[in-house]
């Protein structure tokens, strides 16, 4: 039976109910955001994303001091040059601040900024458990960490050799280090309503085990019938239900039909 208390006109796979006392999961994982900032996320797209994103860093920094780190898909912080991400972001006005010095553009290179975030912690990580296990002594620092991908429309890098080759990459990794089920776990949020999109994050759900035999990395999150509302609570809810999945190694797929939930802030 659907349940009901979830915002109206989504679709959500893979997800548990989770309760307010749930977000202390948060403490034990970094929270990544990867926002598209192509032409068409412009106008009601781009300001329900930035309330989003600002609504979720102080529930975020409640629970884990760093706050957030937002990376777009083309935008770079030129205070970071490696990575071009916002790192440790904790306040709504911090984010304001962000969203306003971007201007969406372009195309949606999601495939290859995914990889510009997993390659470098996949080898930090592989590092540091090869560590762990030659030296008894040391413990593994890797926080795990959920990317949280909010887009409008498909990729426009290759599909099949840029965004499936670096998810089922990342998938193998982890498959191979003997990494935890939660180490790493990717949502895609579609902001909008094109049909196009809802059945692209369609396909990526269950692509990973069902086409590959590798762990399941990938939740999707896409509107059904009627537009909903991309709040925090929304956010929060489906990756606390994505990691609740891998810790129990269920499958739940469920469709929420639920009323619109408020605000959280």
């Amino acid at each position: 039976m659907p349940s009901r208390d979830w915002v109206h006109g989504l679709t959500s796979t893979k997800s548990k109910r989770a309760s307010e006392t749930d977000y202390a999961l948060l403490a034990r994982f970094d929270t990544i955001f990867l926002i598209d900032d192509s032409c068409s996320m412009r106008g009601q797209n781009w300001k329900e994303t930035l309330q989003a994103v600002a609504n979720v860093s102080p529930i975020c920094t409640t629970h884990d001091p760093d706050g957030v780190d937002i990376w777009f898909l083309k935008n770079r912080n030129p205070k970071e040059p490696q990575s071009g991400a916002y790192l440790n972001i904790t306040t709504p006005q911090s984010v304001e601040k962000i969203f306003e010095s971007v201007y969406p553009h372009g195309d949606t290179p999601i495939g290859a900024r995914l990889k510009d975030i997993l390659e470098p912690y996949l080898d930090h990580l592989e590092e540091s458990l090869r560590n762990a296990r030659e030296n008894m002594d040391f413990v593994s620092d890797v926080r795990p960490i959920n990317i949280i991908v909010i887009t409008d429309g498909k990729p426009t890098d290759d599909l099949e050799n840029d965004l499936v080759a670096t998810l089922v990459y990342t998938a193998k990794k982890l498959d191979e280090l003997k990494a935890k089920p939660y180490q790493i776990g990717i949502q895609f949020f579609q902001v909008g309503d094109d049909i196009e999109v809802t059945e692209f994050l369609n396909y990526l759900d269950n692509l990973l085990p069902e086409k590959f035999g590798v762990r399941d990395i990938v939740d999707t999150v896409t509107w059904d019938k009627e537009p909903g509302e991309l709040s925090a609570r929304t956010i929060l809810k489906v990756v606390l239900g994505g990691v609740d999945q891998r810790y129990d190694n269920e499958e739940i797929k469920t469709n929420y039909h639920g009323v619109r939930l408020p605000r959280m802030c």
